[in-house]
């Protein structure tokens, strides 16, 4: 028999702190913004907007997984609804349950949500990468939990498979990294720096502070997250920065994630008249890094689509999965409106 817990209090998820490492650890295709430190970022970023309303599913008195929620409001034709979503706001390509056992997750999740008090208008599961971690698990827990529920396309991303290169095209990449390269250094002398690296390791905050002006622009608070992120990715040994200087100024930097499987950029920025040049150096050195280390790809959600254009990536998209709520009549007019087809793309190899 299936049980379900709920956070709704931020300061409730430092409880779960070992039972969210265990399950975490045991995630297939795991990621940043599926660990509880992650949430914690975005309460304190969107907490004033989205509210907690997290699921713990246990069987048999044992917990075995959770699924992490908010209440979003988002804006539609007919007005502002309440969504029931991921807590992601297209900070990553992909989400999904915590824990090796999604499909009963997800199903003890939604079948709770289905006799639960109803403070949503509509369950809309987003980011969902349908074609190799989820292969119609959300699917078919709407349909157990007996919620009718939609598909439709929700957000490109690109894909390099590294572990799908050969050597032949893992030279070629290796090539357009070092004349990349080759064109930077005609601009001047550069260098990258790592939070990584034994000068910056034990004091990532001082690196962070060398890119400081560049986010004038973005506001203190998104600044502050940004910040958060860095830190908390980097005490999880699951995210590194890298700064590129050029001509002793700051050209570049990128902020990827990565838990041994799946690197990902979370943020990125190029100034300059020679952004594109730092772009491909920086990028081209994520991918190389990410080879060397064994992943086995990298992923560019829609925040960073245009990363990935110098690397031949695989151009596919995410999906989501919409339940309107049955006695929410305005829930129902928006569904009657959206009666169109899914458009499912598989993956395609992006030509120049």
């Amino acid at each position: 028999m299936l049980a379900v817990a709920e956070i709704t209090d931020p300061r409730q998820l430092a409880e779960y702190r070992l039972l969210w490492r265990s399950l975490y650890g045991r995630t297939p295709n795991a990621s940043f913004v599926q660990t509880r430190e992650w949430l914690e970022c975005y309460c304190r970023r969107y907490g004033h907007e989205d509210r907690l309303r997290t699921l713990v599913v246990m069987a048999v008195g044992r917990p075995i997984g959770i699924v992490p929620l908010v209440i979003r409001p988002v804006p539609t034709r007919l007005g502002t609804m309440r969504a029931l979503t991921y807590p992601l706001r297209d900070r990553a390509a992909f989400m999904g349950p915590v824990g090796p056992n999604p499909t009963a997750t997800l199903f003890g999740a939604l079948k709770h949500l289905a006799v639960a008090p109803r403070d949503w208008d509509l369950i809309d599961l987003r980011s969902i990468d349908a074609w190799r971690a989820d292969r119609g698990r959300t699917a078919n827990a709407f349909r157990l939990a007996g919620l009718p529920a939609r598909a439709r396309s929700w957000s490109p991303v690109s894909i390099v498979s590294c572990a799908e290169l050969d050597v032949a095209r893992q030279f070629r990449l290796r090539n357009d990294l070092h004349q990349a390269e080759r064109e930077l250094t005609r601009c001047g002398r550069w260098e990258i720096m790592s939070s990584t690296a034994d000068s910056f390791a034990g004091e990532p905050a001082r690196l962070w502070e060398l890119i400081a002006p560049l986010l004038a622009d973005r506001g203190e608070a998104e600044a502050n997250f940004l910040l958060d992120c860095f830190l908390t990715a980097h005490d999880l040994e699951l995210g590194s920065l890298k700064v590129l200087r050029l001509n002793g100024v700051i050209a570049g930097w990128i902020l990827t994630t990565c838990n041994g499987e799946t690197l990902e950029p979370f943020a990125a920025e190029f100034t300059g008249e020679q952004a594109a040049r730092v772009r491909r150096v920086l990028v081209g050195r994520m991918l190389v890094a990410g080879i060397d280390a064994g992943c086995a790809r990298a992923v560019f959600g829609p925040r960073h689509l245009a990363l990935a254009d110098d690397w031949q990536p695989l151009r596919t998209e995410s999906l989501r999965w919409t339940h309107f709520a049955r006695f929410g009549a305005r829930a129902q007019l928006l569904r009657w409106g959206q009666r169109r087809p899914p458009i499912l793309v598989p993956p395609t190899v992006a030509t120049a």
